[in-house]
């Protein structure tokens, strides 16, 4: 009786083990399309989609595995009056990599407008998005909002009418590795209304309003290692009693400040190299400021 018991637990154990093992879904192949292997995958599944351009607008689902074969070979691409290219909402886990999501009509629009759709908008979630490239778009690249916790990763978000990387609201945090943010209307990275980031080893280069923009109460970065050049506003800009820890930047060849503190910012600013700024390297000018500078 032992040993029967004993193979009924083991087979049961098999079952278990097989059935925790996710399913490998195609497109093309298995589906004609992105949305329908999505709509399809169970949490552990993962969806690997070949080389093409897709137009086609995405809803992400938990617990999945979305992967491109790389950033200039698999192409997700639709007109802004579609909307956002890609959303993920609600997902406790899930990655996402290899793949370009943009805009085909970004030329012809007015970056000045509001509520233009991002290239990706990430809400109440925690995924991880590596190796992408985000735009260009009528928005920005990525934004990543309502609480969730997301990684970035080694991914390239330029061209878009906004900004690169745009991370905001309370309870909203972000961790943001090897990113090349370049050539966006607005800015690299931005932080807003609360929310927090580690951004390291990034590089901002040549955006037309600013290479990182933190502000609002509660809002906070620590910025290690980044490089921070060619932009038309400040290199790094720490505004209305946000607070930053800006450790080992170079901050270089940016038309306004390198490294500008204002309006009751408070932080840390160590080690970094500031030159051929147009104004000045380093400059904390406010009222009220706890911010040291080494």
């Amino acid at each position: 009786m032992m040993r029967v018991i004993r193979l009924v637990l083991l087979c049961l154990a098999v079952i278990v083990c097989q059935n925790t093992v996710g399913e490998h879904l195609v497109v093309p192949g298995t589906y004609a399309s992105i949305q329908a292997a999505i709509d399809n995958a169970v949490p552990g599944d993962s969806i690997e989609v070949q080389a093409g351009i897709y137009e086609e607008t995405l809803l992400f689902k938990e617990g999945i595995e979305l992967k491109g074969a790389g950033p200039e070979s698999t192409i997700v691409r639709v007109a802004s009056t579609d909307g956002v290219v890609l959303q993920v909402k609600d997902a406790a886990s899930g990655s996402i990599s290899g793949f370009t999501f943009a805009h085909s009509d970004t030329a012809s629009l007015n970056p000045n407008l509001e509520d233009l759709p991002d290239a990706m908008d990430v809400s109440n979630s925690r995924v991880e998005i590596r190796n992408c490239i985000l735009g260009p778009s009528a928005g920005c690249g990525i934004a990543v909002r309502e609480n969730s916790d997301g990684s970035v990763v080694e991914c390239r978000a330029e061209g878009n009418c906004r900004g690169g990387i745009y991370v905001r609201g309370e309870g909203t945090q972000a961790k943001l590795l090897r990113n090349a943010c370049s050539n966006n209307h607005w800015g690299g990275i931005c932080l807003t209304k609360g929310a927090k980031a580690v951004a390291e080893e990034n590089s901002c280069l040549n955006n037309n309003r600013w290479g990182v923009y933190v502000l609002n109460r509660g809002t906070s970065i620590e910025l290690k290692n980044n490089i921070i050049t060619g932009n038309t506003g400040p290199g790094i800009l720490i505004d209305k009693w946000a607070n930053g820890v800006v450790v080992g930047n170079t901050c270089s060849n940016n038309e306004e400040n390198g490294i500008f503190f204002r309006l009751a910012a408070t932080g840390a600013v160590t080690g970094n190299i500031c030159e051929n700024n147009t104004w000045n390297g380093i400059v904390v000018q406010s009222l009220a400021t706890d911010s040291a500078v080494q």
